[in-house]
């Protein structure tokens, strides 16, 4: 079978396949235009006239800003319940549950994840997460960029749907990230360099039109063929950078990463499509029959404030004038049939079945972003609120929200945390690593990632129930028959199940070799205390035997020789029965 050979310029690859991904999306776009329009007018860039889209139209769409609120919620609660800045909420380990019991293996891995904690917290990651989270819950799809920085490890770019198109590989997981963002004719010079731009950018910038914007395609891709990992442009993920619109033949920059730098996460996916569905598709029936509904009380309140009337028809050039004002006071000739002014007719102002709607409408639109849920954290005052306590409250929400909990950890926090624990091991600090070498026991395995966040321990308090419960019959049975409780629990692997259940650190928990030496030193130290009681108790027989030695060295010769003789002949007889 003879090959067919691709004779398309790089360039014309790459515009190709930009347009493939945009028609890919095309279907979800009226969809994700409705959603912006009703929940997040600010959100959603579809075309390059809404670069900053805030016009007194953007929001004339929402009356109840309800959803909206619903969905900050929503974010908000993702944000403090999974990744919160306040608490940890990841944690590092190893494959093999022998080996974390290690002090050296613990203490290197706390140390990297305390790296990686203030990585987090000294770049603008948290902020773009919440963005992740907004996003995800309205429109089911979102995405951001994470880059290498030089002053903080990495800087992460948010997106916005319609600036971006996803594909996946053959396991589902996204591999490939088209986005489209507008620079200005300076910043594009400046990020790029003169003789990177093309000849139309060039001719502005020496027009000093340096306002002027010029649209980027930054493309993030597999490469087809690799080579020297070491060089960018050979790398397994091809970044290329190029001007959307021009038709010449170069890149603005070619780069590559050795990892996909970007995290795409979907809220719920159906079968084999590529992007998700969202709490905000689900809600939006409700959304716009809520605003209908406003309007309808609106106009219910109109009418009842400044009600229609019906004038005789002598009092339109009446001189006096008409004054419709309250409490305004018009005068009329009594003898003129039907005269005075009447209200045109009588308006039911009952809006009891409208104001109920929009409660019951509420309330879905509430239960779709779990905001009660959430509002039910953020309304907890206590610092010290456990996941148990979450899990035993609203214990059906959880239920609906694991799943998703899942995907999130898989497509927003392991990449997340592989990419930057990636960044922290290759950064350098005057030449040395940032990060110390591992054990050597640690030497070429893979680690793994536990999540110790509110609402992943939550997933795992109906086990930490579950042990407690078991104690309780533990101590119980205890009561009736101690030896069966001694006998048959292992009470020390009780302390490791509930310690990696209840996400805590696992330094505070000695390894099994440290708790056998403290165990051989115990017996030991009981073994001589032991021994110093029985020298103890055979010192009173001793310092007799002593006194007696000592009164019969004293006693004359002649005495001691008739004693011995008579001890003598009493050998051998026992003592009376």
């Amino acid at each position: 079978m003879q090959k067919i050979v691709d004779s398309r310029t790089p360039c014309e690859k790459i515009r190709a396949r930009k347009a493939a991904l945009w028609s890919e999306r095309q279907s979800f776009e009226p969809v994700w235009k409705d959603l912006s329009k009703h929940y997040l007018p600010r959100t959603g860039r579809f075309l390059s006239t809404e670069r900053n889209k805030s016009t007194s139209s953007t929001f004339n769409k929402i009356l109840d800003n309800t959803p909206t609120i619903a969905a900050r919620t929503l974010a908000a609660g993702m944000m403090s319940g999974m990744s919160s800045p306040a608490r940890p909420w990841f944690r590092l380990a190893t494959p093999d549950a022998e080996l974390m019991k290690q002090k050296p293996v613990q203490l290197w891995l706390d140390n990297v994840q305390n790296l990686m904690r203030a990585v987090f917290q000294r770049s603008n990651m948290y902020r773009v997460l919440h963005q992740i989270y907004l996003e995800l819950g309205v429109y089911g799809t979102a995405a951001a960029i994470i880059l290498p920085d030089f002053d903080n490890i990495i800087h992460a770019h948010s997106l916005t749907v319609g600036e971006f198109a996803i594909a996946t590989d053959s396991k589902g997981r996204a591999n490939t990230l088209y986005r489209e963002f507008d620079m200005t004719v300076h910043a594009l010079v400046t990020e790029f360099g003169y003789d990177n731009c093309s000849v139309n950018v060039q001719q502005l910038y020496d027009g000093r039109k340096y306002d002027q914007w010029v649209t980027v395609l930054h493309a993030i891709e597999p490469r087809d063929v690799r080579g020297n990992t070491l060089i960018a442009t050979k790398k397994p993920w091809a970044s290329i950078y190029m001007e959307a619109n021009s038709r010449e033949e170069k890149f603005l920059r070619e780069g590559g990463f050795d990892y996909f730098p970007a995290i795409c996460p979907r809220w719920d996916v159906s079968g084999g499509d590529i992007y998700g569905t969202s709490p905000g598709m689900e809600a939006l029936g409700d959304n716009k029959q809520l605003q209908f509904n406003q309007k309808k009380k609106a106009k219910v309140i109109d009418y009842q404030a400044d009600p229609p009337v019906q004038i005789p028809v002598q009092l339109r050039d009446s001189p006096f004038g008409l004054d419709l004002t309250p409490g305004g006071e018009n005068y009329y000739d009594q003898s003129t049939p039907g005269g005075g002014i009447r209200t045109a007719y009588e308006v039911n102002t009952r809006i009891d079945g409208v104001l109920n709607d929009i409660m019951d409408i509420r309330e879905r639109i509430n239960g779709a972003f779990y905001a009660n849920l959430f509002l039910m954290l953020a309304n907890d005052t206590r610092s010290n609120i456990t996941a148990t306590e979450v899990s035993e409250r609203h214990e059906e929400k959880m239920l609906m929200l694991g799943p998703v909990l899942e995907r999130l950890h898989n497509e927003i926090h392991e990449q997340l945390i592989d990419i930057v624990f990636a960044q922290i091991m290759a950064a350098k600090v005057n030449g040395k690593p940032l990060v110390p070498p591992p054990p050597e026991e640690m030497r070429g395995m893979e680690l793994k990632v536990d999540f110790i966040s509110v609402l992943a321990q939550a997933q795992k308090a109906v086990g930490v129930g579950a042990l407690q419960g078991a104690m309780q019959t533990f101590g119980m049975i205890g009561q009736f028959d101690p030896s069966a409780i001694q006998n048959k629990v292992d009470f020390e692997q009780i302390v490791d199940v509930y310690a990696d259940l209840a996400g805590l650190n696992p330094t505070i928990i000695r390894d099994d070799n440290e708790v056998k030496k403290m165990k051989e030193a115990a017996a030991a130290a009981q073994q001589q205390a032991m021994a110093m009681q029985r020298m103890q108790a055979m010192a009173p027989a001793a310092n007799q035997t002593a006194d007696a030695i000592k009164k019969f060295a004293d006693i004359p010769e002649d005495q001691r020789q008739q004693m011995t003789a008579a001890m003598q002949g009493l050998s051998g007889y026992g003592m009376p029965g």
